[in-house]
């Protein structure tokens, strides 16, 4: 079994802060992302990830609508 622990954030800074804290371990972390449609909150938009995180290892929890819109390679 892996624990994977997860970020949520809707801002990029705060993102970017935390990637950082864990930019030399070697683990997978998870992604939070809600469109404020499927869900009321909302959180970061792919457009506004930091380019840090192709640095690491991480999957993605989509609460959207849409989700085929929010599975496009980002790179």
């Amino acid at each position: 079994m892996e624990i994977i622990p997860s970020i949520l954030t809707n801002s990029k800074d705060e993102l970017t802060s935390k990637l950082e804290l864990i930019r030399n371990l070697d683990i997978t972390i998870q992604l939070d992302f809600m469109d404020g449609q499927f869900v009321v909150s909302r959180s970061l938009l792919l457009a506004e990830l930091p380019k840090e995180l192709a640095q690491i290892s991480w999957e993605a929890h989509l609460m959207v609508q849409n989700p085929i819109e929010w599975s496009q390679p980002l790179y």
